[in-house]
């Protein structure tokens, strides 16, 4: 079985299809819409500059790695289940936290471990946000939900820099369980805050190194 992913363009937008050759070639839709200049076609990925480009990539990583899988346990797959794998509806988990951690192990060795550790860690405060209260669908997080986040992320003490890593966290989340069908698209701004940075003189950086410097 042979497979690629390719595009199905309409104007300048476009659909990343999964194009499987089993006899005859079929054209499944991933349904994740993009750009069509964002498209980089030898690599069959998309173009960093996309907004979410990360997110995707390792979305359509993820579905070769289950393809790989799959095929290995049975090389007689069919269409239909090579469907559920491209569309990921085996996943049971819609509660958001349950979702969360369903999200960080299928991760696990396709990031970075210091990236899957910050995953582990966001999910962890945001947990303490939800604290016990009754389970939390992925519909649930609205723009009242964020807000109240974001305050009791500020009332923590939490900087805007990780406050808005936790935010990045929770939209890729999202963004994952809205493309399988699990929640509405997610609307979560992630504003960063560029910090002032200062180089030093050479005088500054011997001052540093030899204090006595100073002193001469």
């Amino acid at each position: 079985m042979k497979w690629k992913f390719s595009l199905k363009t309409k104007g300048s937008l476009a659909t990343i299809l999964l194009e499987v050759r089993r006899g005859r070639r079929y054209r499944l839709s991933t349904g994740i819409k993009i750009a069509k200049s964002a498209w980089d076609r030898r690599k069959q990925r998309v173009k960093g500059w996309f907004t979410g480009a990360n997110e995707i990539n390792a979305l359509l990583t993820e579905i070769e790695r289950d393809l790989i899988g799959a095929y290995a346990r049975n090389p007689y797959i069919t269409i239909e289940d090579i469907k559920r794998i491209v569309l990921r509806q085996n996943s049971d988990a819609i509660d958001l936290l349950g979702y969360m951690d369903e999200f960080i192990e299928r991760r696990k060795g396709l990031v970075s471990y210091q990236t899957w550790k910050n995953y582990r860690r966001d999910r962890n405060r945001i947990a303490e946000f939800i604290n016990g209260r009754a389970k939390l669908l992925l519909d649930d997080v609205n723009a009242e939900f964020i807000e109240n986040l974001t305050r009791y992320l500020k009332n923590k003490g939490y900087a805007d820099n990780t406050i808005a890593g936790i935010m990045k966290f929770l939209r890729t989340v999202l963004f994952d369980a809205h493309r399988k069908g699990l929640c509405k698209r997610p609307s979560i701004s992630v504003k960063w805050v560029e910090t002032e940075k200062h180089v030093l003189t050479l005088d500054e950086a011997k001052q540093v190194i030899n204090p006595s410097y100073a002193l001469l």
